[in-house]
């Protein structure tokens, strides 16, 4: 069941659809409940088409995963989530936690995988099953008849002989509990999971494990999941793979992206204000420490990025600073303004376009004939930023053809770059 022949390319486009626009040396957050020994195909494969982009892997149970992703939903810390459970999946789906996204070749799988939202919210990748792994070499040290069925399993003989997962941290403990309550129903469920217990010698952490401690001969039996216990099986552990003659829990693994992952998008302070960042660096010079806020408080459903933020920045040479941004501003540009208080003097450039000397104040100094501002651009029933782009490539063109003087550097722009993502990375989004 766990096969994944269809599926890894698909992987590679979901994360792909983050990194084609991500910086160069990118680390993405990956979160998944996946076996450990599954993800190193999957990062040589993507790493290897993606050379400037590094995964960073966050393991865990199905139930620990899913808790940890709710938990950060107001401040997300994953950029994908892959390999966890469909049902996980769906309450995130819920919760408005996922971006929906069709990555490349979704088409070629079945509806039965793919979120039926168009675009999709996750993918399927796989389907894994329950299974009961059974040690035959230990079993016959103790006159153990191989179960056939779950009910087998509570009979007096396998009492302490018996591990399975934590229905609580484990997607596979989640769905044997499920399926027990489907097939047998609520009153007879509970009264089989009751008899189970008392022969239960231990609950894990993990769905893997219990196939493990059996494969290793620690316990003649233990519940498990199909991919674990054919992999022990064929590395040489004496178990049998036992599917219960009244069905199996199953569930299927999907990949999402995640909703509010600083990878996705630009992000407003790349798209809308690098131009201040950067005049910002250009004065003040290199960020010690930075505190900030984020929100998208009028544009949601329509950008994933935020629309407004607040910044708290302290600065190398003791200088402090604030930031305010947002693109709500009713129909028009209001004001772009930079104020600077220093000890000598105070300075503040305004308008609606950083075009406008509105204020100074400073000692034994008054700067004069300022020349006017290009005109902002006209597009019809909107006015636009001013036209300023062309005297880069003026510049670029004299530099290149006639040795002229650089009028600002790639390391500046570096530097701006290197600031906004320390802000996103030290964002909380509210």
């Amino acid at each position: 069941m766990k096969t994944r022949s269809v599926i890894s390319a698909l992987l590679a486009a979901a994360f792909c659809s983050i990194a084609s626009i991500a910086m160069a040396d990118t680390t993405l957050t990956v979160y998944t409940a996946l076996e450990a020994d599954q993800l190193k195909a999957y990062q040589a494969k993507f790493e290897e088409e993606n050379p400037s982009i590094k995964l960073k892997w966050v393991r865990d149970s199905t139930g620990i995963i899913t808790a940890k992703l709710l938990a950060e939903k107001a401040n997300p810390q994953a950029d994908v989530v892959m390999g966890l459970a469909a049902s996980s999946l769906l309450v995130f789906e819920k919760e408005g936690m996922l971006q929906a996204y069709a990555p490349k070749g979704v088409e070629l799988l079945s509806k039965q995988y793919v979120d039926d939202s168009n675009p999709p919210a996750w993918v399927g990748m796989d389907v894994w099953g329950a299974t009961v792994c059974f040690n035959t070499v230990e079993a016959a040290k103790l006159g153990l008849k191989k179960p056939e069925t779950w009910k087998d399993l509570t009979k007096p003989e396998f009492k302490g002989k018996i591990v399975m997962p934590n229905p609580a941290s484990s997607g596979t403990g989640y769905f044997d509990v499920s399926a027990w309550l489907q097939m047998m129903g609520e009153k007879d469920g509970w009264a089989f999971m009751d008899k189970l217990h008392d022969n239960m010698a231990q609950y894990t952490h993990s769905g893997s494990k219990p196939c493990k401690q059996v494969a290793a001969g620690e316990f003649p039996v233990g519940i498990s999941f199909e991919y674990r216990a054919a992999k022990l099986k064929e590395g040489g552990a004496p178990i049998d793979l036992v599917f219960p003659k009244e069905g199996l829990g199953w569930d299927l693994e999907a990949t999402a992206i995640m909703k509010g992952t600083k990878n996705l998008d630009g992000g407003t302070l790349f798209t809308q204000f690098s131009h201040f960042i950067d005049l910002l660096y250009w004065i003040v010079g290199d960020v010690q420490q930075v505190q900030a806020m984020i929100t998208n408080s009028n544009h949601q459903g329509i950008i994933e990025f935020e629309d407004s933020g607040s910044v708290m920045l302290s600065f190398n040479n003791g200088a402090m600073g604030n930031i305010h941004y947002t693109v709500n501003s009713y129909q028009k540009n209001m004001e772009g303004s930079l104020t600077l208080f220093g000890k000598k003097g105070t300075i503040k450039i305004g308008g609606q376009y950083l075009n406008e000397l509105e204020y100074q104040c400073i000692q034994d100094y008054a700067i004069t004939g300022l020349p006017e501002g290009n005109p902002p651009n006209e597009y019809g029933n909107y006015t636009g930023s001013m036209s300023n782009h062309g005297l880069v490539y003026d510049n670029l063109i004299e530099v290149l053809l006639h040795g002229g003087k650089m009028a600002t550097s790639a390391f500046e722009a570096m530097k701006t770059v290197e600031l906004i993502e320390s802000i996103y990375k030290a964002a909380i989004r509210v």
